[in-house]
């Protein structure tokens, strides 16, 4: 949950602090090229004022009804609109109204790495 997250290099420190030596921290970032569509929607909802607070059953409802009922020619809705997802509410808040979701490119990720003084081992599932 580093992407939440304030400056993901504290929060990895953190974690650095109260590891063993030798121990591994598996952590997942959003990919910012990946979620680029789905903050553009957060940003369009976030114009709309359905992301001012925690967002709710109404603001969910909303936002449903909002891509659904765009043109299937709208570019974001091709890129973002997900129909067999759209009944799942917790879906929706995890990518239309996610509040302080962020996303890194791999150079940044490997900054932070950099800066936390830790090493890079691996990806997992990174297609």
């Amino acid at each position: 949950m580093l992407y939440l997250l304030p400056n993901i290099v504290v929060g990895l420190e953190q974690m650095k602090s109260v590891l063993k030596p030798d121990r591994i921290i598996r952590a997942n970032l959003h990919s910012s090229l990946q979620r680029h569509n789905y903050f553009r929607a957060q940003a369009m909802f976030k114009m709309m004022g359905l992301m001012n607070e925690n967002p709710g059953e109404l603001e969910i409802e909303l936002a449903r009804e909002t891509l659904e009922t765009l043109k299937d020619s709208i570019i974001l809705k091709r890129q973002v609109w997900q129909p067999e997802q759209a009944k799942d509410e917790e879906w929706i808040q995890m990518n239309y109204l996610f509040l302080g979701d962020k996303g890194y490119t791999i150079p940044e990720v490997f900054a932070a790495l950099k800066s936390a003084d830790l090493e890079f081992i691996s990806m997992v599932n990174w297609r």
